[in-house]
């Protein structure tokens, strides 16, 4: 369905963090451009007994748009974004998981975790309105070896599109989120070897946030080597005011119905006399072409509390302005709140009513109306309020 690769840019990568007291957590960050249901569904199986639940697995996408495809049987995204469905290839990916999965909880050792929240203004824009929200807040979970002190790694949260290398390119690539994780990697790599004189490099997952309508301000090559160099640098003048947590954390899930998906003609009327006509007669305001056969009609959300930290997966791609009404919301509840975009399923994007009014970009192809949005908001809420 797609044009074939030309090649390996740079690395495609999937990256692990466990974390274990009574019971582990786990996050994968895949170098991909989205998260489907199966895939937890199908890795579970290979780790239950190591103590893995369907709760405790966090599975995300980088959503870098240069990663491979074909992992996919819903035909939806088959035909929108990843291509045929090959078994072969996604057995192969499966097996490495599980494999990436055991070593990592093979290799556990004591360590102390830190946290803190900064901003890293310059290299993200609104690419649908012009004066639009941008949250440049990102945010990091660090850990640290107990016996050797030196850094092993962590979790960076920012929202940000993986779209510098643009649709031309052909090569894969983890695009600027990938750079960035590399660039960290390095930079922690030399404070290790001066600390101990060991080449010891950690390894960092790029966790997404409200990416909805958030781009890359830099392009190209050139451009991600530049984000991934001011975000890297930001970043190290913050260790001196870090945080060091307990690692105390629980988790509440809730169901949240989502309606009926669909694709709104009436959402993507744009300014030209059709688009404008079809809202004037306002006949396709509530008709949906109706995926049903692909989508699902709810969902289950998962609250992690990890000491002050609230962690929020989001099934899909919200806009800067539902990340930062849930950020508002969390910040009553803990000092740092992630919005983790395109985690454990991606079901498209998701707006509120004003950007439907809008008939943005992501209005267009979000395939469930403005109340789905406000309904996992709800959620969430509904599960703050227990804490």
């Amino acid at each position: 369905l797609f044009k074939p690769h030309k090649g390996q840019l740079d690395p495609i990568r999937a990256k692990v963090f466990i974390l274990k007291k009574a019971e582990p957590l786990l996050f994968i960050s895949l170098d991909l451009v989205g998260t489907i249901s199966h895939f937890k569904k199908h890795l579970l199986p290979h780790i239950k007994e190591l103590g893995f639940t369907d709760k405790n697995i966090f599975i995300t996408s980088t959503h870098t748009h240069s990663g491979p495809g074909a992992l996919t049987y819903n035909k939806l995204w088959e035909y929108m974004a990843m291509d045929k469905f090959k078994r072969k290839l996604y057995t192969k990916f499966m097996a490495q998981l599980v494999t990436i999965v055991r070593n990592t909880y093979d290799a556990l050792e004591p360590i102390k975790l830190y946290t803190h929240a900064y901003k890293v203004p310059g290299i993200q824009h609104n690419r649908s309105q012009k004066d639009g929200l941008v949250d440049d807040k990102a945010n990091i979970l660090l850990m640290k070896s107990v016996q050797s002190q030196l850094w092993l790694g962590g979790m960076v949260n920012l929202a940000l599109h993986g779209t510098a290398l643009g649709s031309s390119n052909r090569k894969f690539s983890a695009d600027v989120l990938g750079r960035i994780e590399t660039k960290l990697e390095m930079d922690f790599l030399s404070i290790n070897t001066y600390i101990s004189h060991l080449d010891y490099r950690p390894s960092f997952l790029f966790i997404n946030g409200a990416l909805g309508d958030i781009g890359p301000v830099y392009g190209g090559v050139e451009g991600m080597d530049k984000t991934a160099e001011i975000f890297s640098k930001v970043t190290l003048k913050q260790l001196p005011k870090l945080k060091e947590i307990a690692g105390h954390w629980s988790i509440l899930q809730k169901d949240v119905y989502l309606g009926k998906p669909g694709l709104s003609v009436y959402n993507c009327s744009r300014k030209n006399f059709l688009g404008k006509l079809i809202r004037w007669t306002r006949i396709f305001k509530r008709r949906r072409i109706r995926f049903s056969r692909f989508l699902p009609k709810s969902e289950t959300l998962t609250l992690l509390k990890l000491d002050n930290i609230l962690m929020m997966p989001w099934p899909g791609e919200p806009t800067a302005r539902l990340g930062q009404n849930l950020k508002d919301l969390a910040s009553e509840k803990g000092d740092y709140a992630w919005v983790m975009g395109l985690t454990n399923n991606h079901l498209a994007y998701f707006v509120t009513k004003d950007e439907e009014k809008l008939a943005t970009k992501e209005a267009c192809t979000s395939f469930y109306s403005s109340q789905a949005s406000y309904n996992i908001i709800d959620g969430f809420k509904s599960m703050l309020d227990q804490i």
